[in-house]
């Protein structure tokens, strides 16, 4: 059955254990909207943040993780989210060594608040910095996980633009960790969560695109008081051709694929 969001239908969130590849498929998902071949790109105004992995090279060890950055999904600049504490950069060890509060531990990284606050929060600022009103406001969140909710800032613009009915967001969620913000996102009735799993990724992207896509329609046609804006049907028909596959490749997810999984360590 094709994906036909109500008219509260705003929040896509996107949950899965820690490396299933969350941050690759909403990469993809907002690939999909720039896509120059489809008139999404024209329409919509992008903003908010990545979540990436920050690795070092060793010879002796090959690749190893330092830490976690955040990219902007405007011009893919970065800041830093945390760090071990070998690795921050001098100027924030120093703070950290004087005591400062803005640093919390998770495992062995440590969360560089006030470095944080000062990259992501301008990205999730009004829409109206973002493109203007005549476009579609669209705010990438990856993540609203533990080390970004120390943050009371971040708690509040995050929970601002799942609120705005006018603004779509994109977020990723942790599957497990009993954070009582995120729970509370999880159960939003405008909100529709897909579960990643190793075997249902690459279909249930394409099928979250769908859902974007359709979503999208719905408030410009709203806007328009109901005349859509012309679609980019060729990259639209091959969404929509894998939709059936990718709704059954996402119920497939079940209680017994969670209990393979050992977490590590020190993972978000």
């Amino acid at each position: 059955m094709a994906f036909k969001p109500n008219a509260t239908l705003k929040n896509v969130l996107i949950t899965g254990y820690p490396g299933v590849g969350k941050t690759t498929c909403v990469r993809k998902v907002v690939q999909a909207l720039n896509d120059k071949q489809n008139n999404y790109s024209s329409i919509i105004a992008l903003n908010g943040f990545y979540s990436l992995e920050r690795r070092q090279k060793s010879q002796s060890a090959g690749a190893y993780r330092i830490g976690f950055d955040v990219i902007s999904v405007v011009d893919e600049t970065s800041g830093i989210l945390a760090r071990t504490e070998q690795e921050l950069p001098s100027a924030v060890y120093n703070k950290y060594t004087m005591g400062q509060s803005t640093f919390h531990h998770v495992g062995k990284y440590i969360v560089d608040l006030e470095g944080f606050e000062r990259f992501v929060l301008p990205l999730l600022q009004s829409k109206h910095n973002n493109g203007g009103s005549n476009k579609q406001a669209i705010f990438v969140i990856d993540e609203i996980g533990k080390m970004e909710l120390f943050s009371r800032p971040f708690q509040n613009y995050t929970q601002r633009l799942l609120d705005d009915p006018s603004v779509i967001v994109i977020a990723t969620v942790p599957n497990k960790h009993n954070i009582a913000f995120v729970d509370r996102v999880k159960q939003r009735p405008d909100a529709k969560l897909f579960t990643l799993t190793q075997n249902n990724r690459d279909l249930t992207t394409k099928y979250i695109t769908h859902c974007v896509f359709e979503i999208i329609d719905t408030k410009m046609s709203q806007i328009k008081s109901g005349a859509p804006h012309d679609k980019g049907q060729r990259n639209r028909n091959e969404y929509d051709d894998d939709s059936k596959s990718a709704v059954k490749s996402t119920n497939y997810y079940n209680a017994a694929q969670s209990k393979t999984y050992r977490k590590k360590g020190g993972n978000k």
